[in-house]
């Protein structure tokens, strides 16, 4: 073809080949070397010729034999596109263009497939592939674009479009997933669910949507790239430029909303529906396009306005009050209680020191309870209403901490008044389950004062005795003291003693064999519950101190087999050798003189006492390291020093406020215990749903309260029905500052929401991501039904009128009656009204006379579309879009019911399980489908006007050359 062109001088892109029929019919030659065809017989019409295919391929494709052995002689023509129209003159004499090439095949596939076709994951594109299965499977719509009625419909002048790209991009897609597809062998037989949760995978093709892909991302840049989108958001874009691109309106009017004055509901909504017919009328409107009622009363003068505005999206609250749940694990001081899971409820704008208070209430409750009296958890809420009991639980918070648990440590202390929203994971914006510690109780300045006062001289005494740095701390203090007291004048009274509290940060550690050994084969590892402790006066503690409050608060969280070690603290079996006597036990040598951290000792992994030698008299060794407990805390990282020993005498210790120590076991306890009963190499998969810090391990084993079975107290165990969610949907809400026309100012009102005419095909989004203050997402389940959903409960209540048109039981406020009215109707008078007051509102019937031409015609066809008061409003369900994961990240998922089998499939991009149909209903639903019983088996043709019109619409021949023209490639690879 390149040697033709060039010698002719013609471009490439505008030729193709064919093959005469004729001479084709004369070479055809079967198997005994005798014609196929008769003389008589008519020849095979010429055909095309692909250029990346040989030609013996293509003629077997035609089921053409020539023999071997044969000369034949075939003709080929060369065809040259017309420069004026771009048209083929070939493909019109044979009829056998690029679009009636695909017609043909289309109809030789005998209809259509059962739309059981997955779409390939392009890179988080997810919630597009679940967004248009849910879509593709509406019955209608689905036939608007395979039989190519929506050419009929075609807007390029709307500026508002996408000049038909987007409708035929969409078209191109839907045909692709509803083709009947071609096996060489049937399926196997497909297994029948028969129990819930059971996912059967199905045999399925699937297809790469990149042109849809990379269209949509021109045509709205928020989804251009590979960023995760919301399906909802797609959806409204979808809906939205699909019925700018099939709108049978050119000329958009301009009406101004009415007013009620006074009107009757019924009279007001028509005119709002007329006027939104007479601006946008398309095969969306009359499928998902709905409207509801806004009524605002005002609370000053008790006028009411009405608005009946349109929608697509039914989108409806999670019901829920002001506060939040907020789950948390208590770690408590006393030897005898254990760490306990709890779920107390905030307000949404409160602090950690209110989840430390509620928790305080929580915990003074059980201990009523335990006692005999008359109290329970569940009434925790009305527990401080007595002032006493108050301040009782905010000096119980006071004596707690928050801290940020990594993998068995501590990683910082939370301040108390931080809000909720900083606890937030970023990543799945879920509230992360909160670590609270028991702190031991600080001494307030007042008590202080006043136990330095009954002690007298005894404590002054005893202050001066400590050691150097106190005597000259003393002496300052009370050199001040004298100071003021003459400067004041007034008798000396005893200073309140300044209280300094220090925390540490604690926690286990024991040899392991590394993975990946670099300077040594063995690692100190960490494990176990870390400790969080605070001091009042940690200059006063002694190292021998240091290690006896340690050994206190580990004994919980050990094996009982070490236990015994901790408790005697004693030199164990001193004639074996055990217990080093110079170092870690053995009698303390007494005056010490103070050590300071420039004296302390490091410690390497290949050094004896590291993790074995003499038996310490606690059975562990304290040492200063990192928060981590990687490295030492002290020295550099180049002396590979596992952490600098503390030692266990009676000397001050080298501990400072703020430092993280670690508790290094000793192997001989560590081979006693099995490994304290805590695996390393082979730690557990976090837990799905609770943290993502690394700290799911510590969760495992904790015992739960019966907090946390409560869940939310109106709602049970946490499930929503979907009639609820509804309900709050129509709930009554205050307004404030919104303008009253009638007192012409701005007042507090009245807002509520009700419906008043549902489409064929309602779309219900569940609102489950909130922003603001707490910006999260609501895991509760909602329990909604397959089958059979009522809307009644919140269509708009008539109130009585009586003022309905004659056909009410078959199209009761359908876009007919709203666009004209019946010359015969008994309420010509009523209807003709609402005309006459529109134009008062600045309505102009002469200048959109086209438009009202439009909607007039239209109307004949959208009859009993539309539902108003008064009707049936039974819907079924057939599709369901899910998010799998948290605020920021996740997986979109589309259940679908097929229309064929009834079967319920759970469409996860390429791949398709059967399902049943209870774990449709689960807690990730977040998009739901509802179609019309009355609708449901009713075709195309019933509801829509599917004829060609004059002058409008385009051919599939001119929307190619316009996607040409464009750069558009409408194929699905």
């Amino acid at each position: 073809v390149d040697e033709i062109c060039e010698d002719l001088e013609v471009n490439p892109m505008d030729c193709r080949l064919w093959m005469r029929g004729k001479d084709v019919a004369t070479a055809m030659i079967g198997p005994d070397g005798t014609p196929l065809l008769e003389e008589d017989a008519p020849p095979p019409p010429d055909f095309l010729l692909y250029l990346d295919m040989k030609l013996e391929d293509q003629l077997k494709r035609k089921g053409i034999t020539l023999g071997e052995g044969v000369n034949v002689r075939l003709t080929i023509i060369l065809e040259l596109k017309n420069e004026k129209d771009g048209t083929w003159p070939l493909g019109r004499k044979h009829n056998l263009d690029i679009a009636a090439r695909a017609r043909q095949l289309q109809e030789a596939d005998n209809g259509l497939g059962d739309g059981i076709c997955g779409l390939h994951n392009q890179g988080n594109s997810c919630y597009m592939n679940s967004s248009f299965q849910c879509l593709s499977h509406t019955p209608i719509l689905r036939d608007y674009f395979t039989t190519r009625a929506y050419l009929n419909d075609i807007n390029t002048e709307n500026p508002l479009g996408q000049q038909g790209r987007l409708a035929q991009v969409t078209a191109v897609l839907v045909n692709a997933l509803w083709k009947r597809q071609r096996q060489a062998s049937p399926l196997p037989p497909i297994k029948k669910v028969v129990a819930p949760g059971s996912y059967n995978p199905v045999l399925a093709p699937a297809l790469t949507p990149k042109s849809f892909k990379d269209a949509i991302g021109k045509f709205n840049e928020d989804f251009k790239g590979n960023e995760q989108h919301d399906a909802q958001e797609l959806l409204a874009f979808l809906l939205a430029g699909l019925s700018e691109d099939l709108n049978r309106v050119h000329d958009k009017p301009y009406i101004e909303a009415p007013d009620s004055d006074g009107r009757p509901d019924r009279e007001l909504a028509d005119i709002w529906w007329s006027n939104h017919l007479k601006r946008e009328l398309s095969i969306i409107i009359a499928l998902f396009t709905g409207q509801y009622k806004s009524l605002l009363s005002c609370k000053t003068c008790g006028y009411e306005s009405a608005r009946f505005e349109p929608f697509s999206f039914l989108t409806v609250p999670l019901p829920e009050d002001d506060k939040v749940s907020v789950q948390l694990v208590f770690y408590p001081l006393a030897n005898n209680d254990e760490r306990q899971k709890y779920t107390v409820r905030v307000k949404h704008n409160g602090t950690l020191f209110d989840v430390m208070t509620n928790l305080a209430k929580i915990i003074r409750a059980d201990k009523r309870e335990a006692c005999g009296e008359d109290s329970a958890t569940d009434k925790v809420e009305d527990v401080g209403a007595d002032d006493e009991e108050a301040k009782e639980c905010e000096k119980m918070a006071k004596n707690m901490a928050i801290v940020r648990m990594k993998e068995s440590y501590i990683f910082n202390i939370v301040p108390n008044n931080w809000p909720l929203t900083k606890m937030q994971n970023r990543d799945t914006g879920d509230m992360d389950v909160l670590h609270i510690y028991e702190l031991d109780p600080v001494p307030d300045a007042d008590s202080a004062a006043k136990e330095e006062i009954g002690n007298g001289d005894d404590t002054a005494t005893a202050t001066t005795a400590t050691s150097e740095t106190d005597d000259s701390t003393a002496d300052t203090s009370t050199d001040s003291t004298s100071q003021n007291e003459e400067k004041s004048g007034v008798d000396a009274t005893p200073t309140t003693p300044e209280v300094k509290t220090s925390y540490l940060a604690i926690a286990q550690r024991k040899l392991e064999l590394g993975d990946r050994p670099f300077l040594h084969p063995y690692a100190q590892c960490l494990f176990g519950v870390p400790l969080l402790i605070r001091l009042a006066d940690l200059e006063g503690y002694t190292g021998r101190d240091l290690y006896d409050l340690v050994a206190e608060r580990v004994e919980k969280y050990v094996p009982k087999a070490v236990q015994p070690i901790l408790r005697r603290g004693i030199k164990l079996a001193s004639n074996d050798g055990l217990v080093d006597e110079n170092v870690e036990g053995g009698s303390p040598s007494r005056g010490r003189r103070p050590r300071g951290r420039h004296h302390r000792r490091p410690v390497t992994a290949d050094m004896e006492d590291a993790s074995a030698g003499k038996m310490p008299r606690r059975g562990f060794r304290l040492r200063l390291a990192s928060r981590d407990g990687r490295r030492c805390a002290m020295c550099p990282w180049y002396e590979s020093c596992i952490g600098c020993h503390i030692p266990d005498d009676d000397s001050p210790t080298i501990v400072s406020c703020g430092d993280s120590i670690t508790i290094d076991w000793h192997l001989a306890l560590d081979l006693k215990s099995e490994g304290f009963g805590w695996k390393i190499l082979e730690a557990s998969l976090p837990i799905p749903g609770q943290l993502s810090n690394g700290a799911n391990d510590m969760l495992t084993g904790i015992k739960n309260h019966k907090t946390c079975s409560t869940g939310k107290s109106k709602y049970g165990n946490g499930a929503i029905t979907l009639e609820e969610c509804l309900d709050a949907f129509s709930k009554q809400e205050n307004v404030p500052d919104a303008y009253c026309s009638k007192c012409n100012d701005l007042r507090d009102q009245s807002k509520e929401m009700t419906l008043w005419r549902l489409p064929p095909v309602i779309i219900i989004h569940l609102k489950r991501f909130q922003w603001g203050e707490l910006t999260r997402k609501l895991r509760d389940l909602v329990v909604f039904p397959t089958e059979g959903l009522d809307f009644s409960r919140i269509i708009a209540d008539t109130h009585g009128e009586s003022n309905t048109e004659s056909d009410a039981d078959d199209s009761t406020g359908d876009a007919k009656d709203a666009a004209a009215t019946d010359a015969g109707d008994e309420d010509e008078e009523t209807s003709t009204e609402p005309t006459d007051k529109a134009s008062e509102d600045g309505e102009n019937a002469e200048e959109s006379a086209p438009a009202v031409d439009a909607a007039e015609d239209i109307a004949n066809q959208m009859k009993s579309l539309h539902l108003s008061p008064g009707s049936e409003s039974l819907y079924d369900l057939y599709g369901v879009v899910h998010h799998q994961g948290g605020f920021t990240n996740g997986h979109y998922v589309a259940s679908l019911k097929s229309e064929s089998d009834g079967k319920w499939r759970l469409f996860n991009d390429a791949q398709i399980f059967e399902v049943n149909e209870r774990d449709v209903v689960d807690a990730s639903a977040y998009i739901l489908f509802y179609i019309r019983r009355d609708v449901k088996r009713a075709s195309l043709n019933d509801l829509w006007d599917t004829t060609a019109r004059e002058g409008q619409g385009m051919s599939q021949e001119d929307m190619e050359r316009m996607m040409k023209e464009k750069g558009e490639k409408c194929v699905i690879s």
